[in-house]
C-alpha cells in the first residue's frame, strides 16, 4: 500500500498540470510541483495554508477564486473554463477544471475536498495570434501582389495598342509626305515636259523605289516585332504540399487483451513500466475453465460411446432382445394358427362345438397382433442405427471434441505476455475503462492495457473534409516543430482515416485522422524528440519535376472548353489548340496535355 502511495506521489510530482486540493473548510491540502512553478509560488506558503490567505489577498486572481469559491460553496464543478491571472505584473491565461474528491461513510460516497486542475497556455495563445495575424499579412500581401500583376497587364496591353498606333501614324506620315514632295516637284517642273527630259516621271519612279525599298521593312516591323508577345514553353519543377498540426506518438503501438472469460489472478505490471517482448503481464483464474473442462471431458467420452454403441447396433444387447421377443411371438403365432387349424377341422368333422373353434380363432388373432408389434419393435429397434442417426452421433462428437479442444486452449491462455517491447499505458477503450486489479473480472477481447514502441516517432494528425482526398498513403512528409527547432525530419503517410472522428457533423466541420511515420531517427536526435509534442506536418500531395508552366493570362476559357494560341513553327500562322490544364500556381497553369516543350505560346495578340 505503501509503495502504491509513493507511486501516486510520483505521478502527481510529474504533471505538467498544476493540482491543488482544497477541503470544505478553505484549507490547501496539497499542491504538486506544476502547481507552484505556473502560480510562481513555494509550496510552503501554499500547502497548509487558508485559500483566502493565500489567493484572495492577491489581485488578478478574481476568476481562480471566484471559480473555487464556486466548487466549495455549491458543490458545482466546472469542466472547462479560461480564465485570466495576474501573477508578478504579467497576464496569464490558464485553463481550469474542478472537481471532487469523495470517500465511503456508512456505505455512502461523501465529498471532503476540491480538486482544481490548471495549465498555462498563455505562450500556445500567443502563438495562436501570433500565426493568425501572419496568416492575414501573407493573404493581404498576396492580395496586392495579384492586383499589382493586374495592373502590369493592363498597362502591357495598352502600351502596346498605342506604339501599333505609333507605327501606323509614322507610316501614313510618310506616305502624306511622299505625295506632297511629289506633287510639289512635279508643278515646278512640268516646263521641262516638253524637252522629253520626262523629269517627273523619273522623280516618281525614284520615290515609288525608296518608298517600296522602306515599306516592306516597316511592316515586317509591324508585324514581327508589335503584332504579338509569346512565350517557350519549357519544363519547370512545380509541387504542391499540404500543411498541418499535430502531435508526436509512438510508432507502434499494440492494444493487449483479454484472451478468455475470466477474472485477474495476479498483476506483473503497471502503468509506466518498461517490458521486453515475453515478459508476462497478467496471469488469469482458470477454476472456472477447468470444471467446463471436465464436464465437457465427461460429454465427449458419452458421445464417443454412443457413436461406438451404434456402429456395432447389431450386436448390442437392444437388438439381441428384440430378436428374441420377435422370435418367440412368431413361434406362438405358429402354435395357435396349428390349433385354428386343428380346430376348424374338427368342427368340420362335428367333434367340438363351435364356441371351441371361436376360442381358438380369437387366440390366433391375439397372437397375431402381438408378432405384429414384435415385428415393428425389431424394426423400430434396428433403425436407431440408421445413417441419419449413424451422422447425427458423429457429428455429436466432433461437437464435443471441438468444445474439449476450446477449453483446453483457453486452459493454455491463464497467462498473458507482452507482445511486444515497449512502454505499458493504460488502455484507450473509453472513459468507463476500469484500472486493473486483482479480481477484476473479465470478458473475452476486453482490452487491458497497451503497449507503446519508442523506437520509432510518428505524428498524429487531422485533416478536414475539404483536403483529405488530396492525402494518400506513402506521400512524402516533413516535419518541423518547436521543440525541435533545428531538425527537418522526413516521414511518409501510413494511415489516412476512412471516417471522420466526429459524429457531432452540425456543430463542427468533420475532421478525419491521419498518421505519419518518421524515417529512421539518428540516435544523437532521440534525445531530443518526445511523445506529446507539438508538431508541423508539410505533406507533399504533388511533385512534378518537369512541368509545363505557362502564364494565365495565356488561356482562355468559353462554354467550358480551354485553349491556347501557339505559334506555328513552318509557317508562322496561329493556331488555337484545346489543352488540359493541372495544378495553378499564383500566376501560372501546368499544361497536361495539348502544348509540348519547345512552342510557343501567345500571351497578347492585336
Amino acid at each position: 500500500m505503501e509503495q502504491n502511495l509513493e507511486v501516486y506521489r510520483e505521478i502527481l510530482e510529474n504533471l505538467l498540470d498544476g493540482v491543488v486540493v482544497i477541503d470544505f473548510s478553505g484549507s490547501i491540502k496539497v499542491a504538486n510541483e506544476a502547481a507552484c512553478r505556473i502560480l510562481e509560488l513555494e509550496r510552503d506558503q501554499i500547502v497548509g495554508q487558508s485559500f483566502a490567505e493565500v489567493f484572495i489577498q492577491f489581485e488578478g486572481f478574481d476568476e481562480f477564486t471566484e471559480m473555487v469559491l464556486n466548487a466549495t460553496a455549491e458543490h458545482t464543478s466546472v469542466a472547462r473554463h479560461v480564465a485570466e491571472v495576474q501573477i508578478r505584473g504579467n497576464i496569464r491565461s490558464i485553463t481550469m477544471t474542478t472537481s471532487y474528491l469523495s470517500s465511503m461513510r456508512d456505505g455512502q460516497p461523501e465529498l471532503v475536498a476540491v480538486i482544481a486542475v490548471f495549465t498555462d497556455i498563455s505562450q500556445i495563445r500567443e502563438l495562436r495570434e501570433t500565426e493568425l495575424r501572419l496568416a492575414k499579412e501573407n493573404e493581404t500581401q498576396h492580395q496586392e501582389l495579384r492586383k499589382a500583376y493586374r495592373d502590369i497587364e493592363s498597362t502591357n496591353v495598352a502600351l502596346s495598342q498605342m506604339l501599333k498606333k505609333v507605327k501606323v501614324a509614322r507610316v501614313m506620315s510618310l506616305v502624306v509626305f511622299v505625295g506632297l514632295f511629289i506633287a510639289v516637284a512635279g508643278y515646278y517642273l512640268q516646263p521641262l515636259d516638253p524637252l522629253s527630259l520626262r523629269p517627273l516621271d523619273a522623280l516618281t519612279e525614284a520615290v515609288a523605289s525608296v518608298i517600296s525599298k522602306e515599306s516592306p521593312e516597316e511592316e515586317s516591323l509591324v508585324a514581327t516585332e508589335f503584332d504579338v508577345q509569346t512565350v517557350v514553353v519549357a519544363p519547370s519543377p512545380l509541387n504542391a504540399t499540404i500543411s498541418l498540426r499535430g502531435q508526436l506518438a509512438p510508432g507502434h503501438v499494440v492494444s493487449v487483451v483479454s484472451p478468455i472469460e475470466s477474472h485477474i489472478k495476479q498483476l506483473f505490471t503497471q502503468n509506466g513500466q518498461s517490458v521486453q517482448k515475453g515478459d508476462l503481464l497478467v496471469e488469469l483464474d482458470t477454476e472456472k475453465i477447468q470444471v467446463e473442462y471436465r464436464q465437457a471431458e465427461v460429454d465427449y467420452i458419452k458421445k464417443l460411446d454412443n457413436l461406438s454403441a451404434l456402429q456395432n447396433w447389431e450386436n448390442s444387447t437392444e437388438v439381441a432382445d428384440a430378436n428374441r421377443r420377435y422370435r418367440r411371438a412368431k413361434l406362438a403365432l405358429d402354435n395357435v394358427k396349428k390349433r385354428l387349424e386343428r380346430s376348424n377341422f374338427l368342427l368340420e368333422q362335428g367333434i367340438i362345438p363351435a364356441s371351441q373353434q371361436e376360442e381358438a380363432q380369437q387366440s390366433f388373432e391375439s397372437q397375431l397382433l402381438d408378432f405384429e408389434a414384435a415385428t415393428q419393435e425389431l424394426a423400430a429397434v434396428k433403425q436407431k442405427a440408421s445413417e441419419d442417426e449413424l451422422r447425427v452421433a458423429a457429428l455429436e462428437v466432433e461437437n464435443a471434441h471441438t468444445q474439449l479442444k476450446k477449453l483446453e486452449n483457453n486452459l493454455s491462455l491463464s497467462t498473458v505476455a507482452a507482445p511486444i517491447a515497449g512502454i505499458v499505458q493504460e488502455s484507450s477503450a473509453g472513459p468507463n475503462q476500469k484500472p486493473l486489479h486483482i479480481g477484476r473480472s473479465l470478458t473475452q477481447g476486453e482490452a487491458l492495457l497497451t503497449i507503446a514502441n519508442f523506437d520509432r516517432i510518428a505524428v498524429s494528425t487531422v485533416v478536414d473534409e475539404i483536403d483529405v482526398g488530396k492525402i494518400e498513403a506513402d506521400q512524402t512528409a516533413w516535419i518541423t516543430g518547436p521543440g525541435f527547432p533545428d531538425l527537418e525530419l522526413e516521414g511518409r503517410v501510413t494511415h489516412v482515416a476512412s471516417r471522420s472522428n466526429d459524429s457531432r457533423l452540425g456543430r463542427n466541420s468533420p475532421k478525419f485522422n491521419i498518421s505519419v511515420i518518421l524515417d529512421e531517427v539518428p540516435e544523437s536526435h532521440r534525445d531530443t524528440l518526445r511523445v506529446g509534442m507539438s508538431a508541423h506536418v508539410t505533406i507533399v500531395i504533388y511533385d512534378q519535376p518537369e512541368a509545363l508552366l505557362i502564364p494565365i493570362a495565356a488561356v482562355e476559357q468559353r462554354n467550358n472548353e480551354t485553349w491556347v494560341q501557339v505559334v506555328d513553327k513552318g509557317t508562322g500562322n496561329i493556331e488555337q489548340r484545346t489543352v488540359e490544364l493541372g495544378l495553378t500556381t499564383l500566376d501560372s497553369v501546368e499544361i497536361v496535355n495539348g502544348v509540348y516543350e519547345g512552342e510557343e505560346v501567345v500571351l497578347s495578340g492585336i
